[in-house]
Parts: structure tokens; C-alpha cells; sequence
């Protein structure tokens, strides 16, 4: 049974907060659910059904510290052709593998910053991933290091 005030990874909207229980009844069926709140969005509420809890804890301070400082250890290549690094992105996003996200979202974050540099834009789609990424994986790791966003993706960055 998750605990109010305990932070959970869920789904794509990252880590969230338990902020309580709330029983619904419907169709004169009562069903328990867990009210998560986002950490991204101060304004959403996420309800999901107890009976069918898909969560998985957040890291803890180690395993964050540890996935930070595993960042050089996996790469993640830019490809020039954006169909098929789209497809390659998506792809680890869907894998969820931590540190396959970490290099990927350092190497976004480094690329939009290039580009923006040269007076360039960054596409929509590389956009769209780049906040997919951030939301699932900083919201995680600023709740794990007790850290602002920006103060991490500077982190990134300096690497």
C-alpha cells in the first residue's frame, strides 16, 4: 500500500506525489483509488484504481548520484536523417532504461543549445521528445537530489 507524502514513478507523467485515497462509485460499484499529483504539473491530479497500482518507487539520493555519475558511460548518437531518429528516440523512450535517457536527453539539451546558438531551430518533433524525456526522467532525479530543474539540467550540461 502506498503511503500519502511518498513520491512514485507513474507512467510518463514522472514522479508524482501521493497526496491520499478517494472512493469513487460507479454504477454502484465502489472502487479505491490513489490520488497522485504530478510533480511537473501543480495543477494536475492523476486517480489511479489501487486494485491496478503500475508504479515503481523514485531512486534514492545513491542511485541517482550514481546514474548522474554513469553519464558518460553510455552515449547516445544524434542522427542527421530525423525520421529515423525519431523512430531511434522513441524507442528508448518506450525502453525506459535510465541511463539510455540521461545521455539522450544531455545530448538534446546540448544539440538545442547549438542550434539555437547558430540561429537555428530545433525541431518539433526533437522538442517533443526533449520534454517527454524531461518530465519522466528530471522530475525523478530532482525529487531524488532535492534539486531545481535548472540547477540539473545545468548539471548536464557541464558534463
Amino acid at each position: 500500500m502506498l503511503k500519502t507524502g511518498e513520491y512514485v514513478m507513474y507512467s510518463w507523467y514522472g514522479a508524482c506525489k501521493v497526496d491520499g485515497v478517494k472512493e469513487e462509485v460507479l454504477d454502484s460499484i465502489s472502487k479505491q483509488y490513489y490520488i497522485l499529483k504530478p510533480v511537473n504539473d501543480e495543477k494536475a491530479t492523476v486517480m489511479i484504481p489501487i486494485s491496478n497500482v503500475q508504479v515503481r518507487p523514485v531512486l534514492s539520493k545513491e542511485e541517482a548520484i550514481g546514474l548522474l555519475d554513469s553519464v558518460n558511460e553510455v552515449s547516445v548518437d544524434w542522427i542527421d536523417n530525423s525520421r529515423l531518429r525519431n523512430t531511434r528516440y522513441l524507442q528508448i523512450l518506450k525502453d525506459k532504461d535510465s541511463r539510455q535517457l540521461l545521455a539522450m536527453l544531455r545530448l538534446l539539451l546540448k544539440k538545442r543549445e547549438e542550434l539555437t546558438d547558430s540561429g537555428r531551430k530545433f525541431s518539433m518533433q526533437d522538442t517533443q521528445i526533449l520534454e517527454l524525456t524531461s518530465n519522466y526522467l528530471i522530475s525523478e532525479l530532482t525529487v531524488a537530489l532535492d534539486m531545481e530543474r535548472d540547477e540539473l539540467e545545468e548539471k548536464l550540461m557541464a558534463e
